[in-house]
C-alpha cells in the first residue's frame, strides 16, 4: 500500500498542470519569486513555432515586458545559466538590441537597447556585428554542436535578418527612460543585486548551492534554489520507477528468504519432532 501511495505522489506532481504548460516553451522565472526583474524564456523544438524579431517583442508587450536586454557581465551569466537549466533545444534567442537603419561609418555604434537601457556592454561574436543588411540581434544557442565551436560561439551575440525565426528572451524590469546607448564593449555594473531565482509555480525546488557564482562586490550572486525543475523529474522518472521496483523486489526475496530459514532451522532441532512410542501390551506388565 505504501509503495502505491509513493508511486501515486510522484505521478501526482509530474501531470500537475503547471508541469504541462513547460511542454509550451514557456519559462517565467523572477527575483524572489515576483520582483523585478523577471525573465521569461520562449523556445520551441518545432522552429515553425518561433517568431521574426517583431513578433517576439509584440509577445513579450503583451505582459508589459520587453525584449532582453543584458547590461552587465554578470547579468549574461545569469542568462546562459537559466538557459542551460532549462536544456532547450538548439535554436538561437533574440534579445533586445536592434540597429538603427540610419547610415553611419562605425555601424556598432548605431546599437541600442528597445527598453532604452544605456548599459555598454557587448557579447559579439569576433566576426559580428557585420553591419551589412542584418539588424536584429540575437543570442547564439546550439549545445549540440561540436566541443570547439561551443566554446567559441556559444551564448556570443550575432546580428540576423529580422524576419528570421528565432526562440526568444522577454525582460520585465522597472520602467527605464530613453536615453542614447554608448558604442563598445564595456562591461557596466548597474547595481543589480543579488537574484534569487524563484519559478512561477515553486513547488519543486533545488539546492540553493548548486549553481552560485563567485563574483565581485557588486556582482550578482546565482543562485537556482526554485528554479522550475519539473522537466528534470519527468526525465528521471523512469529511473525513479525502475529503482523503486527493484528495492521493493530485494526487500520482498530477503523477507521470504529469511522466513524460509527460520522454518528450516526449527524442523532441524533435535527432539521436537518425536515418534510416539506404541503402549504396552498388558502381557508385558504381568512379565
Amino acid at each position: 500500500m505504501e509503495f502505491m501511495k509513493l508511486i501515486g505522489t510522484v505521478l501526482a506532481v509530474c501531470f500537475h498542470p503547471s508541469c504541462a504548460s513547460s511542454a509550451f516553451g514557456e519559462h517565467r522565472i523572477c527575483r524572489r519569486g515576483t520582483e523585478k526583474p523577471c525573465y521569461k524564456i520562449t523556445s520551441f523544438q518545432d522552429s515553425r513555432l518561433r517568431a521574426s524579431f517583431e513578433a517576439a517583442r509584440e509577445k513579450c508587450r503583451e505582459d508589459d515586458g520587453e525584449l532582453l536586454s543584458i547590461e552587465t557581465e554578470n547579468e549574461q551569466r545569469l542568462v546562459e545559466r537559466i538557459v542551460q537549466e532549462l536544456r532547450a533545444s538548439d535554436g538561437d534567442f533574440w534579445i533586445g538590441l536592434r540597429r538603427s537603419p540610419q547610415y553611419n561609418v562605425d555601424c556598432s555604434a548605431q546599437y541600442y537597447w528597445l527598453d532604452y537601457s544605456q548599459a555598454t556592454f557587448r557579447n559579439w561574436l569576433v566576426t559580428e556585428p557585420s553591419c551589412g543588411l542584418d539588424q536584429c540581434v540575437a543570442l547564439l544557442y546550439r549545445p549540440s554542436s561540436s566541443a570547439v565551436q561551443k566554446k567559441r560561439n556559444l551564448f556570443k551575440w550575432t546580428d540576423y535578418n529580422c524576419n528570421s525565426r528565432n526562440n526568444f528572451i522577454c525582460k520585465y524590469s522597472d520602467e527605464k527612460h530613453p536615453v542614447p546607448t554608448p558604442a563598445g564593449n564595456i562591461t557596466t555594473h548597474t547595481g543589480i543585486d543579488d537574484l534569487t531565482l524563484v519559478p512561477k509555480h515553486p513547488p519543486i525546488t533545488v539546492d540553493n548551492d548548486r549553481i552560485k557564482t563567485e563574483l565581485s562586490e557588486s556582482s550578482v550572486s546565482i543562485s537556482d534554489d526554485t528554479i522550475n525543475i519539473y522537466y528534470i523529474l519527468l526525465a528521471i522518472l523512469p529511473v525513479m520507477l525502475l529503482l523503486i521496483l527493484v528495492v521493493s523486489g530485494v526487500f520482498c526475496f530477503r523477507v521470504m528468504s529469511r522466513r524460509r530459514k527460520e522454518q528450516n532451522e526449527i524442523y532441524a532441532v533435535p527432539g521436537q519432532w518425536v515418534r510416539p512410542v506404541a503402549p504396552k501390551s498388558q502381557n508385558s506388565y504381568e512379565h
